[in-house]
């Protein structure tokens, strides 16, 4: 390949299509991301992750999901709504080759962007839910595919810092991005570094991602010996492999839902609570007692229901043989508790509080909430803790601090 050919294939990995290409970026380490310190990975192993393809050549990293749904990255897949570039566009499954040129395996009839991919920095090259879908023209049955990693118990033991996390990808596989060096499925082994709700960092001097590996998938292995689909590759430091700066991972659990709605594919496993969040406070019927509407909760989804058994054990109630509480008897507790403490549980679903009197406290760090809104109904709230949510209104907690309510935290945070 000539030193021509060469500059145009790093030019392609390195801007992706991105309208603002030729700006500098809001953050200069904040680039598309090769797997530095990997293996390769033989013909025929792990064929869920594949390659994204425009004119022949390799430019992403992507993950089979189910026979006619890859996920990638948001930014693999910008500018691909024009119909002249999603003809050029395809997807390849296999060892890769040096130099990135493949012949596509199959064609690629729509690609969609996470519709909050960027909204925080619209401005910035890249942003959090950095998670794009891609539609096949024809279904790939013969592969095996690795689920999502969506179930409570799952997620919890996987998510956690130090964890291991098998990284798989076609890109740059030294920090100088040789093109020479570039375009064959390699696979690395590292360690989660923090965790937030829509984001994790990995990576570092041993073993990290890069130019060329963005949408690539991030495996852990549970204490069974099966592996689960984390998140995508997204954006990390430059040059690659820096211990300072690991790279970024966008968390599939947290884009699950809208994967099946946009798809029309069903990939949930486990409790994942798909139903909608509470976007206001009128949502909630007004004057609806507790045990009322523990009752309700009781038959909706699992968001709901685990917090009720969250409310049950931080009073010391017993729950059921099917996990339920006594409504009438957790609606006494409740409304003589002024200090609640509901941290690190997994929640997303505050709905049962709503409309809660006598509440005055209450700290809900680390959680998965979706919505501040049952806050709202809380006419005795002074102050809240929502650090490491990552709640995506923060309108809400303007309307929260409006009313004299003091908010801890806010925007999601990667957890050390």
């Amino acid at each position: 390949m000539g030193a021509r050919s060469r500059s145009f294939v790093r030019a392609v990995l390195v801007c992706l299509w991105v309208a603002a290409c030729g700006a500098p970026p809001e953050e200069p380490q904040a680039l598309v991301l090769p797997l530095v310190g990997g293996r390769l990975v033989p013909a025929g192993q792990w064929e869920t992750a594949v390659a994204l393809t425009r004119g022949g050549m390799i430019t992403c990293s992507g993950t089979l999901v189910h026979p006619r749904l890859v996920v990638t990255a948001a930014h693999c897949v910008r500018g691909l709504g024009d119909p002249e570039a999603l003809q050029e566009a395809g997807v390849y499954v296999g060892p890769g080759a040096e130099g990135g040129a493949v012949r596509p395996t199959v064609g690629i009839t729509r690609a969609v962007m996470h519709p909050l991919y960027k909204k925080a920095r619209p401005e910035a090259l890249f942003g959090r839910y950095d998670v794009g879908l891609v539609i096949l023209a024809e279904p790939l049955h013969a592969i095996a595919t690795v689920p999502l990693l969506t179930d409570v118990a799952e997620t919890r033991e996987a998510l956690v810092p130090g964890r291991e996390l098998l990284l798989l990808g076609y890109g740059f596989r030294d920090r100088e991005e040789d093109v020479a060096r570039y375009g064959r499925k390699y696979a690395a082994w590292t360690h989660v570094a923090a965790v937030g709700r829509a984001e994790l960092r990995a990576g570092g001097a041993a073993a990290d991602a890069c130019a060329g590996d963005s949408g690539g998938p991030a495996l852990v292995r549970l204490e069974g010996g099966s592996f689960r689909l984390v998140g995508l590759a997204s954006r990390g430091p430059v040059p690659c492999a820096d211990d300072t700066k690991p790279g970024k991972w966008s968390v599939l659990r947290e884009t699950a839902c809208w994967i099946e709605e946009a798809s029309g594919v069903d990939l949930a496993r486990g409790d994942l609570d798909c139903a909608p969040p509470l976007r206001s406070s009128q949502e909630t019927p007004e004057g609806e007692s507790f045990p009322a509407r523990c009752e309700a909760a009781k038959n909706l989804g699992p968001g709901p229901r685990r917090t009720l058994r969250a409310l049950a054990a931080a009073l010391g109630e017993p729950v059921s043989a099917a996990g339920s509480p006594d409504c009438q008897r957790l609606g006494e507790r409740l409304a003589a508790t002024e200090v609640l403490s509901l941290e690190d549980l997994a929640l997303t679903d505050l709905s049962p509080l709503a409309g809660l009197a006598g509440l005055r406290r209450i700290s809900l760090r680390g959680n998965w909430l979706r919505s501040l809104a049952p806050l709202e109904r809380l006419p005795d709230l002074q102050w809240v803790d929502v650090t490491a949510n990552g709640v995506d209104e923060p309108e809400q907690a303007r309307r929260l601090e409006a009313r004299g309510v003091v908010v801890a935290g806010g925007e999601a945070q990667l957890v050390p």
